[in-house]
């Protein structure tokens, strides 16, 4: 069936037994296509950590870009590959005669960052950034929250990130783990490792099973 929708060159097949899914990778002339069956919507955002972790320890070895993971068989035409559009609010199929539309239920978690879709809680901010609660000044200043009252006493660095992350999370601002993120890459001589643990983080199974 495959073999008559569109030529290919190469397929293979996975399967995660921790998340009860089998996948497909149909290695096609213009695009890598994804097929999954089994509990796709409880393992959505695990799933896709999986998949594309996968495919980029291999990319070496294919010619896709990074944009080409991003994209879905269009459910209304399927003759073209959707895609977000820069603002992350709707998808936009490849097939000229397709009108954009907001992004749904079968697109969310393949097309929403992971970053974007685990809560940040505080708990798993203080285990992740404890060895660096040194930095608290810079991290609150880069998080936007009030530092100036936190005093450089001796041994209260963690408490003070403590706070730092608590004035975060209550302020309501941005709160999420691509923000976190983002304040790892401006400073990566500070936060760099912090950055690997965050990422390591997300892709396990330690993440909060919230959204």
């Amino acid at each position: 069936m495959l073999k008559e929708q569109i030529p290919y060159r190469n397929a293979i097949k996975l399967q995660s037994r921790d998340l009860g899914v089998n996948i497909l990778l149909v290695d096609t002339i213009q695009w890598l296509e994804i097929h999954c069956a089994g509990p796709v919507h409880d393992a959505c955002t695990k799933l896709r950590v999986l998949v594309q972790g996968s495919i980029q320890s291999v990319s070496s070895k294919f010619s896709y870009s990074s944009n080409t993971l991003e994209g879905t068989l269009c459910q209304v035409c399927t003759a073209g590959v959707c895609c977000r559009n820069k603002a992350g609010t709707s998808i936009t199929c490849t097939n000229g005669d397709c009108l954009p539309r907001k992004i749904g239920p079968r697109q969310s978690c393949w097309f929403i960052p992971v970053e974007r879709s685990y809560e940040v809680q505080k708990s798993d901010l203080i285990r992740l950034f404890k060895d660096s609660a040194a930095h608290y000044m810079l991290i609150g200043t880069a998080l936007d929250v009030k530092v100036d009252d936190l005093l450089p006493i001796p041994g209260a660095a963690t408490t003070n990130l403590i706070l730092v992350f608590q004035r975060w999370i209550d302020s309501n601002k941005e709160v999420s783990w691509r923000k976190v993120l983002q304040v790892c890459d401006d400073f990566p001589n500070e936060l760099g490792k912090v950055k690997a643990d965050v990422e390591v983080f997300l892709s396990s199974d330690r993440a909060p099973n919230r959204f």
